[in-house]
């Protein structure tokens, strides 16, 4: 299997122009499961899943063993296209759960100073150039509508 790792990476450069931060990623994930492999046959759902057990006991983040499953994922169902194996193991393996984080968020006193800016009042920096009433009203009804809404700016 190791002898397909580079046309696995020419495939995915090539066909699915990925990035050169993801092959490297790639590369570095199938280097780590060849050498976890050693001697067992790598088309094996148990192998796989014994694999990712190993890295999550190890202390490999969970983003990182479900991007190493992603890897392995794509590894064997390019095996499979090619003829080279029979079936995609690592279909059978379920990724494991991402915690998502939550955004950060403003607390009281930074809400409280981002109004009196709104409003032209000097805010923590001194004070700011003073806007038209009009602008200033538009400028705190914007920023209460974000957050009494729960809006995230990106």
């Amino acid at each position: 299997m190791k002898e397909h790792v580079n046309g696995f990476l020419k495939y995915m450069r090539v066909q699915r122009g990925s990035s050169e931060h993801t092959l490297r990623a790639y590369e570095g994930d199938l280097v780590r499961y060849f050498e976890f492999l050693d001697s067992e046959e790598p088309d094996d759902a148990v192998v796989i899943r014994a694999f990712l057990a190993y890295e999550l006991s190890s202390g490999a983040a969970r983003s990182t063993v479900a991007r190493r499953l992603a890897c392995l994922r794509s590894f064997f169902s390019w095996l499979h296209l090619e003829g080279i194996i029979k079936a995609n193991p690592a279909k059978l393996v379920t990724s494991p759960k991402v915690p998502k984080r939550l955004p950060r968020f403003l607390s009281i006193d930074e809400t409280f100073d981002l109004l009196k800016q709104a409003e032209g009042a000097p805010g923590p920096g001194g004070s700011g150039p003073k806007d038209s009433e009009g602008q200033q009203a538009r400028d705190r009804a914007i920023l209460e509508l974000a957050y009494s809404s729960g809006l995230r700016v990106s």
